[in-house]
Parts: structure tokens; sequence; C-alpha cells
């Protein structure tokens, strides 16, 4: 089992969990300050006590790289260094209690939520927002999640809003329960977990119409989703002692107790270096190890099989790893030689393989198999060469050992061979040939099924067997998934496996830009006809990636990043990967514009882009925001005719929102005039309703 580790007690509630990029771990709580401690031996890097981190302290996060924190009491945040703790930076809000905050990595943003609903936007070398992502009416927002360039959020009654940071436009909202969604983990850009507050689990696609997964857990109020990278499971807790793992993949509850401890779970984090920190309710903290694939790999390269499944016996988050089956061939290859060994009386290997097998404890049974197997090993012969194939293979099946010999995949092959040949025979026309070829196997029960429907020329097995001969992959996926039995004939899994690599290998292709090749595979696949459906993603894939390139070519970056925001699988190219970065250096620039109240600066920094539809959210943030800043440098410079008309103009061009009655109130207090809204005026109108505006 993973190995559990005692770190450190601490005194007071834990307000922060957070793993750092050097493998470290920051802990804040509520009475005792911050201290940032090292993750493979618990001890202290730093102890921080910082003035603004005390009893009044709403929300608390860490800089993953960059060695600030923010602290928020109630209204007020302080980003703060962590090298000296000097107050940076002090941002005011306006939209009630700040109850959580998170640093965006990559990016010069942190992320606030807030018990009125609002979800806002900072950057954390200013003190000004930049924008508000979303808003729950009057709720208090229960989780975070982020990924690249993804946040997931949820309020009360199970609604999760997905939004795009480069956009912040809202690209998904979420039901999925009628409770509260107090975890959210992004495995990637297509599927995000959801754990709700009466305890069950949801694997959720964003970007598919398929078919989504709930899982009941052991406990009630999941509050902690980890997901492992690259692999095909999660941790979850909740409200118990424990920590349950979950097969995203077989969608199965793998363990419910995988991890158990002697007070309940409170919070835990993953570090880069995969281990795992767990704080408890009575404020103790643990640190786990696992072990992983490097250390299979390992194993695999020395050969040491016996601690590769030690290693594999003890966490279920190995087995069934192609490392883990690489081991179970280098088992099967050591077994298959004891035995060969033992049928020649070669005494002396014999017993140093045993030494071996011996020391694994998940494989004692196979030992007495052995010698088992060795009794029958005449009788096994015997059968074969007498052409009593039903007991021979019945003794196979029996004492598996026997398998390992070479009569046995003489017999095999030899079946393979008549069955083949049996196949070509009845396409002809030919049964009796083909039942003269078959009848040496018609008892053996294993082969029966697959013998009978052959000699009984059904006739969508017929039909199947012309499939296979002519590479009819489109006949053969819709027989396969109306009599499973198919599987079993002899040349389907060669064929399947080929297809797979065919599909992968166009994938790649498009992935790597080069549609054109791309193309050429997708058109010799149809000659086979290859699975339909996942052919025709694949040229839908390339269209798109041809048409997005097509649009870089002639430096249309407008409809480039259209199509990035309308086409997630476009992620995976190296120049969307320059594109976002170019979108976000516009975005720096901009953000400095407006927080100046300087909208033609920003209208010429980006040029046309700011016509780019999908990214009209963001866009309209920064206009807002360069009114908000000239109206209140207006306001703070007492030139309030000049501050009255620009705030006509907002309301004109963007209608009235919250930050704009903030303001109106302040001005309305520090001019002494009342503001003349019409009807009109007043009315609600759509936060996109700038784009057909005469601002642009």
């Amino acid at each position: 089992m993973p190995k559990i580790y005692e770190c450190l007690k601490v005194r007071s509630q834990i307000t922060v969990l957070q793993a750092l990029d050097n493998n470290t771990v920051a802990l804040s709580t509520k009475l005792h300050g911050m201290r940032i401690f090292d993750a493979d031996d618990c001890q202290n890097k730093k102890i921080l006590s910082i003035a603004q981190l005390n009893y009044k302290t709403t929300a608390v996060a860490v800089h993953p790289s960059e060695n600030i924190c923010a602290i928020a009491n109630g209204i007020q945040i302080y980003i703060v260094s962590l090298t000296n703790k000097s107050l940076l930076q002090t941002i005011y809000t306006d939209n009630g209690t700040v109850t959580a905050l998170h640093f965006i990595q990559d990016m010069p943003y942190i992320v606030s939520a807030t018990n009125e609903g609002r979800v806002m936007l900072y950057r954390h070398d200013t003190q000004r927002e930049i924008a508000r992502l979303i808003s729950f009416k009057h709720q208090n927002i229960n989780a975070f999640a982020f990924h690249r360039n993804y946040m997931a959020c949820s309020g009360y009654g199970g609604y999760v809003s997905i939004i795009h940071l480069q956009s912040h436009q809202q690209i998904k909202k979420l039901c999925v329960s009628k409770v509260a969604i107090e975890a959210l983990c992004f495995i990637n850009e297509q599927t995000l977990m959801l754990g709700s507050h009466d305890g069950t689990l949801y694997i959720q696609k964003l970007h598919k119409d398929e078919e989504n997964f709930s899982l009941h857990m052991p406990f009630g109020a999941i509050k902690n989703i980890i997901y492992f990278p690259r692999t095909d499971f999660a941790l979850i807790s909740g409200r118990s002692k424990s920590i349950s793992l979950v097969n995203i993949r077989s969608k199965k509850l793998v363990s419910p107790k995988y991890l158990s401890f002697g007070h309940e779970v409170d919070t835990m984090i993953l570090t880069h270096k995969k281990k795992l920190v767990v704080a408890l309710k009575n404020q103790q903290l643990y640190t786990i190890t696992f072990a992983d694939a490097d250390d299979l790999k390992m194993c695999i390269l020395r050969k040491d099989i016996v601690k590769a499944f030690d290693i594999i016996d003890a966490d279920p988050r190995l087995q069934g790893t192609k490392e883990h089956k690489k081991v179970e061939t280098l088992y099967q290859k050591l077994y298959a030689k004891a035995f060969v060994h033992l049928i020649n009386s070669n005494k002396n290997e014999l017993k140093k393989i045993l030494n071996i097998l011996q020391q694994i404890n998940s494989k004692t049974d196979d030992i007495k198999l052995l010698f088992k197997a060795h009794k029958n090993y005449a009788a096994f012969q015997h059968f074969y060469r007498d052409k009593k194939y039903a007991l021979a293979y019945k003794l196979s099946e029996k004492f598996a050992p026997l398998q390992h010999t070479s009569v046995y995949k003489k017999m095999e092959a030899d079946f393979k061979k008549s069955y083949i040949f049996a196949q070509k025979q009845i396409l002809i026309g030919n049964l009796d040939r083909a039942k003269e070829l078959l009848l040496p196997y018609i008892t053996i029960l294993p082969k029966r099924p697959l013998i009978n429907l052959l000699l009984r020329q059904n006739e969508e097995f017929l039909v199947f067997l012309k499939a296979l001969q002519y590479k009819e992959y489109r006949t053969i996926d819709r027989l396969i998934s109306k009599y499973e039995v198919f599987k079993d004939i002899p040349g389907y899994y060669e064929l399947q496996k080929s297809q797979e690599m065919l599909l992968q290998n166009i994938k790649n292709t498009i992935d790597s830009a080069n549609v054109e090749k791309a193309l050429q595979q997708i058109k010799s696949a149809q000659l086979f006809t290859c699975n339909r459906n996942i052919l025709q993603e694949l040229y839908e894939y390339a269209q798109s990636v041809q048409k997005f390139l097509s649009y870089y070519t002639n430096n249309d970056f407008k409809k480039c990043y259209e199509l990035i925001d309308s086409d997630t699988r476009l992620q995976n190219l190296e120049i969307t990967k320059l594109l976002e970065k170019h979108w976000q250096k516009l975005m720096n620039e901009c953000e400095k514009h407006a927080l100046n109240g300087d909208i033609q600066h920003i209208k010429k920094t980006l040029g046309e882009l700011i016509y780019t539809p999908s990214r009209r959210q963001r866009t309209g943030n920064l206009l807002r925001l360069s009114f908000y800043t000239q109206i209140k440098q207006l306001i703070n410079t007492n030139r309030f005719n000049s501050a009255e008309n620009i705030i006509y103009s907002y309301i004109d061009i963007f209608g009235i929102d919250k930050e704009i009655r903030i303001i109106m109130n302040g001005y309305e207090t520090y001019s002494t005039k009342k503001l003349a809204i019409t009807h009109e005026q007043g009315e609600k109108c759509s936060r996109d309703s700038w784009f057909d505006s005469q601002i642009l």
C-alpha cells in the first residue's frame, strides 16, 4: 500500500493547503499565521506572521511560483510579499465578502469569489478589478477548478459554469444535481469531475453529446477530488475518515478505503512530485508517497519481477497499466521456462526460477499448479498424438502451465490453420470439405460456438468472414456490436489493432498540422471502410485545421481566434499556443490602457481583433473598465459635468449594471446632483449589446 508518514500538527483551523512549484507546500491557519514546508521531509522553510492574516481573514491564496500571497479580510484583498512580508497592493471590492481566492498560473491574475455569488478577476500587480467573470444570484461560490485556459465554478443548487479565461466567455452551464456541488476537478479540456453534497460523483463531458456518468460514494459531502495526471484514477474525500479511489475509465469505485486515518479528512493536495498531503479535522497533517509507473519501468529494466509485483499488489492504481502488462509478460516467460525445466528434469535451473516465483505472494497458487500440470503432461501428450483434442484441451484448461508447452502451441496453430482453411471452403461453397477439416475439433467445448457458426452458414457470419477477408471495417464493427462471439474469430483481433493504429496515426498527423498527408491517409482508410464515425470525426478535425491554417496564412487572426474558441481540438496545435500567448500580450497592454481610461489606445492595440465575436466578452470588459476609470478620475477631480456625460454614454452603450450603479451613487454623493435616468436607459440589456453600438 502507499506509505503514510506523519507530518505536522497545527494548533488552529487550516484555511489553506496549497502545493507550490518547488515541491513545497503552503499552509495557512486561522490563528497561527502561515508556513511554507518541504513536502519530502515536512521541515519548515518559512514561518510567516503576516499582519493582514488574522482572525478576520475570510480567504487566502498563495501564488505557486511568484512568492506572493493574497489575503482577503471581508471586502479588502491584500497582496503580500512572502519574501519580506511587505504589502504590495490593497484591492477594495464592492461585491460582498470575499470567500475564496485563486491565482491563475502563467497569467498576472487573481480570481475571487464572494458571498453575493460574484466571481471577479483582478490583476495582482494593480489595485483594480479587471472584470466580472460570472454571477450566481446571491449565492455562495462553493468550488473552483482550473485547467489551462479554463475555469469551472459552482454555486448553490448544483449549477456549474465553465469559463474560457482568454475570452471570458461562459462556454457551458451545467446543472447535474439538485444539491450543492462542493468539489470540482478537470481531467482535461473535455472532461470535468463534480462532487455533490449528497456524496454523488459526476463525470461530465463538456464538448460532446456523450452519456455522462454518476457514482455514489460511501460517504456524503464530497469536499476534495484529486486526479492523478495521465492515469485513469482519482482520489475522492468527503465526510469520512477514509479516501476512496475511483477508476475514471471503467467508472468504478476501486477501493472505498484506499487510505484511512484516525479522524475525518479535511483537505488534501497532490504535489508536483506526486506526493499527497492530507490534512485532518484535528489539524494533523500526513504525507503519502505512491509507487508509480517509473518504479515499475525500473523493475522491468532490471527484470526484478518480485519487486514489481510487490508494487503492483500494493496499489490498485498500477493494476492494468501497460507497465503491469509488461511485468505479467516477463512473469509468464519465466513461468513457462520453469515448466520446461520441470518436464526436462533440469533441477538446478528449476530451483533458481522457483526461488524467484516463491517470493511473489500473489502467485503462490501458480507454483502448486506447476507440479500438478507436470503429473498430467504425459497424458496431455498422449491425447494430442491420438488426436483426442477435446481431452487435450480439457487438461490444458484445468492445468494452465500445459499451455506454455510446444505441444499446446502446435495444437492451437493446427486449429487456426484448419479453421481459416475451412472458412475459405465455406466461401467457395464446399461445405463437406469444411466439415471434414473441423471434425476433429467439434467436441471441444470452447471451439464449438465458432465451429457451429461456420458450419451452419449463418448469412451474417458469412458476411463477417468476407468483411475480414477484404478489411471492411464498417461491416465488421456493425456485426461485432450485434454478435459478441464474432470477436473470437481468428484474425479479428489483429485486424482491430491494425485499425486502431491506423486511426491514431491519422490523428497524430493532424495534430502536427500536416493536413494534406492526413487527408490522404483518410482517403486511403476509406478504401478499407474504416470505422465511419471516427473517420468522419478525423475528417472534420482535418478540415478545421486546414481552415485554421488558411486563416493564419492570410493573417486573418480574427477568424483564427473564432475557430480556436469553437473547436477545442485546435488546442493541440503549436500555432494555437503561440496565438494565445500573443492574445495575452495584447490583453496585458490593453488592461494598462483601460486602467488609464484610454479607450482609443485599446481600439488601436486590438485593431480588427476588437470585432472577434467569440471574444467580445473580454473586449467588452476592457471597454467597461476604461469607462469606470474615466468616470472615477473625473469625479475625483470634481469635473462632475464631464463625469455625468460619460455616465450617460456608458448607459447608452452598456446599459445599467451593478458596477455603474456603485459609481453613480458615488457621483450623486460627491456632486450632490441627481442623475436623470430615462425609463429606456433603466432597462436591463445583455452584456454583449455594446458590440453593435457606436463605440466601435
